[in-house]
């Protein structure tokens, strides 16, 4: 298996892999919310939202 430098973190020598699923687990990747009663058939897709970016996939970005 073949890994890059996005694949791992380096901390005081030690060596340590890290994967884009443990980044974003900290926040569920998505929530439902109901009203009591739905009235009309309805979905709101806003797939490019989010308001948490770690460190690391900061990192990458840039």
């Amino acid at each position: 298996m073949a890994l890059s430098h996005h694949d791992a973190l380096v901390f005081s020598g030690s060596f340590k892999l890290k994967t884009a699923a443990e980044d974003f687990s900290v926040f569920p990747p998505f929530e439902i919310r109901s009203g009591v009663e739905q009235r009309v058939p309805f979905l709101f897709n806003s797939p490019h939202s989010g308001r948490y970016y770690p460190e690391r996939f900061l990192a990458m970005a840039r």
